[in-house]
């Protein structure tokens, strides 16, 4: 489930192609499980929810040392992302016994050839096909100004449209509908809903077979011919307590009986589902997730072990309100998994890229188009906005570089066009007044503009690591 980013990054890789996980390993991938004891003040600090900050120092196989509140702690890597040393990671609460935490982020410092190889030489399938003709709407809908555009809506400056194709509020509108669903009114907050989606998850999982071995324990499952059979054997072995429980009609009784006397019937068919069902459900009660579920088997297996009738009629009912409050949930779990926590990944990458935006972060956006391949650096700075694009061609490369202030009384733009094609470089010099006019049509001030003819790459190379030397620049997965 990889979204890989520097300081933002793969925008539409975020935004369009990331994978949701597996329900059942949702847990186990993400996770870090401390080995040493944490003191009560330090697990004071750790309330569920809250993202904790946390750099490891060393790594060794599966085990890292890891600084948390000025703290050195070893954990045990349960995910399945590799982490190296130095790598700062974004950390929630998942579970106190024994105590595990989610990793909802990582970062690994970059220099910045690594950056250059994503924008320039990227080798691999890049992550978007771009229609050059859509890249403004592209941006400008990515949802990295959707806040903005919602200010601009209270105060009457873009229409509802405008805010309604933007891919933040398509995904706000998403999360929240389905959230709706589940709980049948209005879910006013994210971490709420991801809280329900997970409560969700816990509850259905496995539950199909939860219910099925359920039923096998108390012979539900059994057709005309095997109940038959059966109670045919249970009368040649002379166990009429057995018989009375089925006259009655009383399946705890009949249950505990079975349990208590599954010697005598493990030859039959009847006995070797009824043992193999009584195992797996042992099994899935150390194995549940859901704390209520879990709760439930404990009571369950006391009763049976203690033959407490009425105690197990009582959480028997109790298993089959829950598990039948879970089938309500079963057809929300597959929405889930197919969309909900791809909707919330996407969001968070949203979120991540503004977060570091906002702290003079840089977007990097390998792309291809009509089967060539490019990339695009978009940094904001304290002052200025600055963006390159790079388009390979077999002929050569044109890349572009801009620079805007971040004002609204000026919308201009200074502009530097590289390209070490002397063909390419002819049309630059010869379309610089049509560039012009384009520029003008869309409201802003061309301020400079400068051709430059490099004799290669590593030229490129060299200018942009002047005009990118100071950026934060980190791979963030």
């Amino acid at each position: 489930m990889e979204i890989r980013r520097v300081e933002g990054v793969f925008l539409q890789h975020a935004l369009e192609t990331a994978q949701g996980l597996k329900a059942e390993n949702i847990s186990k991938q993400m996770n870090l499980k401390l080995l040493t004891t944490v003191p009560q003040a330090l697990l004071e600090t750790f309330p569920e929810g809250t993202l904790l900050e946390g750099r490891v120092v060393q790594t060794q196989g599966g085990t890292l040392r890891v600084m948390l509140n000025n703290q050195e702690l070893v954990a045990e890597n349960l995910s399945d992302l590799e982490i190296k040393e130095g790598d700062q990671l974004g950390l929630v609460l998942e579970g106190k016994n024994p105590i595990t935490l989610k990793i909802v982020s990582l970062q690994r410092r970059l220099n910045i050839e690594q950056v250059l190889q994503f924008v320039l030489d990227f080798q691999e399938e890049p992550p978007i096909n771009l229609d050059l003709q859509k890249l403004q709407a592209l941006v400008k809908n990515s949802g990295l100004f959707y806040e903005r555009k919602l200010l601009d809506f209270l105060t009457g400056k873009v229409d509802l449209k405008s805010i309604l194709e933007d891919t933040k509020a398509q995904l706000l509108s998403n999360i929240f509908n389905l959230a709706g669903q589940i709980h049948g009114g209005e879910v006013k907050d994210i971490k709420t809903i991801d809280q329900l989606f997970g409560m969700v998850l816990k509850r259905t999982e496995n539950l199909k077979e939860i219910g099925n071995l359920l039923r096998t324990l108390y012979l539900e499952n059994l057709n005309h011919w095997e109940f038959t059979q059966f109670v045919r054997f249970v009368e040649s072995i002379g166990k009429r307590e057995i018989l009375e429980a089925l006259e009655k009609g009383d399946k705890d009784a009949l249950l505990i009986l079975l349990s208590k006397g599954l010697k005598s019937i493990e030859d039959t068919p009847a006995g070797k589902s009824f043992s193999l069902a009584f195992e797996r459900l042992k099994q899935f009660s150390l194995l549940v997730k859901d704390e209520e579920l879990g709760n439930l088997f404990r009571s369950f297996f006391e009763a049976v072990e203690k033959e407490d009738a009425n105690g197990l009629r009582e959480v028997h009912k109790r298993l089959e309100n829950f598990i039948e409050e879970g089938r309500r949930l079963l057809p929300f779990r597959e929405k889930i998994e197919k969309d909900g926590l791809v909707w919330l990944q996407q969001l968070n990458a949203i979120s991540q890229m503004q977060r570091l935006m906002v702290n003079e972060g840089t977007v990097v956006l390998p792309f291809k188009w009509e089967g060539h391949r490019g990339g695009m650096l978009i940094r904001t700075q304290k002052n200025e906005y600055k963006v390159f694009i790079n388009l390979n061609y077999p002929e050569g490369f044109v890349s572009a570089l801009l620079s805007s202030p971040k004002t609204e009384k000026v919308k201009a733009i200074s502009l530097n066009l590289y390209t070490n094609s002397e063909l390419f470089y002819r049309k630059m010099e010869k379309g610089k007044a049509l560039l012009e006019s384009m520029l003008k049509e869309e409201g802003l001030q061309l301020r400079a503009l400068k051709l430059n003819l490099l004799p290669s790459s590593q030229s490129l190379k060299e200018v942009l690591k002047e005009g990118f030397y100071g950026a934060n620049l980190y791979l963030v997965v």
